[in-house]
């Protein structure tokens, strides 16, 4: 299974924090692009987020 960057958050979230959302999602999305870390490291930081 595989990270999906691309998905439909909730409605409820306030503007500001879905363009934040989106903001970190581009910001891992390149770093993984790039090569400077692997899918599997992306999903272990981000994570420790979600504990």
């Amino acid at each position: 299974m595989g990270i999906t960057d691309d998905f439909e958050a909730p409605t409820v979230l306030a503007p500001a924090v879905q363009a934040y959302l989106a903001q970190e999602r581009s910001w891992w999305r390149m770093l993984r692009a790039t090569g400077v870390m692997s899918e599997a490291d992306s999903a272990s930081e981000l994570a420790r987020w979600l504990e």
